[in-house]
């Protein structure tokens, strides 16, 4: 199960926990693991309210080792969320092979063609997300067939050597001064030197780019959007701006 925890409004775990229910009715010998729930008092209420105990386990927030080993060991991934970007879990449980039972959202669309390498479903359906799940679990062939075409979608789309040099030629658009760094080998991370103490940190990781900023006033707060809060500073920067390139 999806390993975020509780995100209400995004991720619909109860209609997750709902769907678990109806799964078991016709396949009870399946086994749900549900990492970032242990100890959540709304997912211990669905395990009592649909009668899970012993099938469906409420897991503590696990390290990043520990999940690729739960999907390596696992068959289907779920996650019915309605609202969503790119989740790094999903393309996680890809690549070790899951099969992905997903909401029908846009963004979820770009990487999971229906019937092909996953299952798109109605996040807000319980029944609709039951009878995607059991139809994967009888269907060994077609998760097989889903497992190799999610590898090469992957391996097109989200390794770093595709991912990173085209990043890198988006970015440089705005700030010409970071070509350069970018193009030094093992780069993954720049640090952009702005006037009155300011650093604006960019990492890039797989196909996600995170930033930080750094200022005298505020320590440090994380956003997304600071490669192009860097855009608006440095053009106002000019020749001020100093670029320092790192493997970290």
């Amino acid at each position: 199960m999806n390993p975020r925890g509780i995100r209400p409004g995004s991720i619909h775990q109860d209609i997750s926990f709902e769907a678990i229910s109806k799964v078991l009715t016709k396949a009870p010998e399946t086994v749900f693991i549900c990492p970032a729930l242990a100890g959540v008092r709304e997912a211990e209420g669905w395990i009592q309210q649909w009668n899970l105990a012993g099938r469906a386990y409420l897991l503590p927030k696990l390290s990043q080792e520990q999940l690729f080993a739960l999907f390596k060991r696992s068959q289907i991934f779920v996650s019915p969320s309605s609202h969503d970007g790119t989740p790094n879990s999903l393309l996680e449980a890809m690549a070790c092979g899951c099969y992905p039972v997903v909401g029908r959202i846009e963004s979820l669309e770009e990487w999971i063609t229906d019937g092909i390498n996953g299952a798109l479903v109605e996040p807000r359906d319980p029944d609709q997300l039951a009878e995607a799940i059991l139809a994967a679990l009888h269907s060994p062939e077609i998760r097989k067939q889903a497992a190799e075409t999610n590898r090469q979608i992957l391996i097109e789309r989200a390794a770093d050597q595709t991912t990173l040099p085209a990043i890198a030629n988006f970015y440089s658009q705005f700030l010409p001064e970071t070509k350069n760094a970018w193009e030094m080998p093992g780069v993954r991370q720049i640090r952009i030197k702005l006037p009155q103490r300011v650093t604006i940190s960019v990492k890039f990781r797989k196909s996600i780019c995170s930033g930080a900023i750094s200022t005298p006033s505020a320590p440090r707060f994380s956003s997304r959007c600071a490669f192009l809060l860097a855009v608006v500073i440095g053009r106002t920067a000019g020749s001020r701006l100093s670029i320092h390139p790192s493997t970290t």
